[in-house]
């Protein structure tokens, strides 16, 4: 996505003197030109139907639902048995963290 801007402007001469004069310290990081004709702009393109606002929504719960079966859970059952105390149990030279 190309960040872009419209701006109006009230007579001829202001949008030709801000077209024309340099509007930030580096030329090259802010470019100001005319905008294109109305017939020239994809009108289409500039609205999201209601549809896929509904199909991106139910995919963002998907996705999230997903994750959190398969990274929290699995994390949080790992963090119970990587408690100390565990360990101790299973693995008994862990008993010499306890002396550090």
């Amino acid at each position: 996505e190309v960040p872009a801007a419209f701006v109006s402007f009230n007579s001829r001469q202001r949008a030709a003197l801000a077209s024309q004069t340099q509007q930030y310290e580096d030329p090259h990081l802010w470019i100001t030109e005319p905008t294109p004709e109305p017939r020239d702009v994809l009108w289409n393109n500039r609205v999201v139907p209601y549809s896929y606002l509904i199909v991106h929504w139910l995919l963002a719960v998907v996705v999230a639902s997903i994750l959190t079966i398969f990274f929290a859970i699995p994390v949080t059952a790992l963090q119970r048995i990587a408690q100390l105390e565990n360990i101790k149990n299973w693995f008994p030279p862990a008993r010499a963290i306890q002396l550090m």
